[in-house]
């Protein structure tokens, strides 16, 4: 037994998070701390930089701002 290969099993799942996120996760925050939505800010360090990046090309609208901190593009 070893890493998964591309194609095997359940790896991924990146884009359901970002919709997680932005369904649940936002809507869940605003009601319970004073956010201001014109200065939404996503922020992501090694793997989660390069969520970051890719939730950037994939919906740049959802958030005013990316910052992607040493991500692990490869």
């Amino acid at each position: 037994m070893g890493l998964p290969a591309l194609g095997d099993g359940d790896t991924g799942g990146l884009d359901d998070l970002l919709q997680i996120i932005e369904r649940e996760v936002k809507p869940l925050v605003r009601d319970i701390v004073p956010v201001d939505a014109d200065k939404e800010v996503l922020f992501g360090h090694s793997l989660g930089g390069m969520a970051v990046v890719h939730a950037a090309f994939v919906n740049p609208d959802a958030y005013d701002v990316f910052i992607a901190s040493n991500p692990s593009i490869w």
